[in-house]
């Protein structure tokens, strides 16, 4: 599976602009700005999923400014879980990932976790996960990690979540010209696309390497 994050990317009229040129043939997943999950959802793309980027671990209350599983259930099925730069600019601690992954599993939602080592591994078992390795220093550098190395890493990962069905990919400056280098990797299922995944054409021919 190839997730596309577009971070704090894409009004309403670019992504309109976006999907006039973007007609996947196999499936993928766009994690957009929670202004644009209802109109996704209206598209009814059958191979486009749609994800949030972020969540809130409450249902409901008096959080201003915060967004519910419940809320983003009702326009998509993922949502990614503790990326890095929630950690780092917001300040997402462990203990915060770990609620906000107990609720979207709660709501329904499938958590794209986001690691940058084995320590933020979840202790608690799962249906379904998806694991988003993504080393720091390769996230929005333009310095992709080699995919020999990222599949010895997800080997290890896979041995010790507990999950019936765990999807492992890697994330952190893919682009197409990379992109089938890191899918030919047994332990690598698909990849999380952070700037490339702006680019319809550049998106789409990752989508085709797999």
């Amino acid at each position: 599976m190839i997730i596309a994050n577009w971070k704090m990317n894409m009004t309403l009229a670019e992504a309109k602009l976006f999907l006039q040129r973007f007609h996947p043939k196999k499936d993928c997943a766009i994690c957009a700005p929670f202004t644009l999950l209802q109109f996704l959802h209206e598209q009814k793309n059958p191979h486009i999923k749609i994800g949030a980027q972020n969540l809130f671990y409450e249902q409901k209350g008096a959080y201003t400014g915060e967004i519910s599983p419940v809320m983003i259930k009702e326009f998509a099925e993922y949502v990614i879980i503790g990326h890095s730069e929630r950690r780092k600019l917001f300040h997402d601690t462990e203990e915060i990932v770990e609620k906000k992954l107990k609720a979207a599993v709660s709501a329904g939602l499938i958590p794209i976790l986001c690691i940058s080592s084995l320590e933020q591994l979840p202790s608690d078992a799962c249906d379904t996960l998806y694991v988003a390795y993504e080393p720091v220093a390769s996230i929005g550098t333009g310095n992709a990690a080699d995919p020999k190395e990222i599949n010895v890493i997800l080997k290890k990962i896979r041995a010790i979540v507990n999950a019936k069905n765990l999807v492992l990919l890697y994330g952190g400056s893919v682009t197409s010209m990379n992109a089938k280098e890191y899918l030919e990797q047994p332990e690598i299922n698909g990849l999380l696309v952070g700037g490339a995944s702006l680019n319809p054409d550049e998106l789409l021919k990752i989508i085709q390497a797999q």
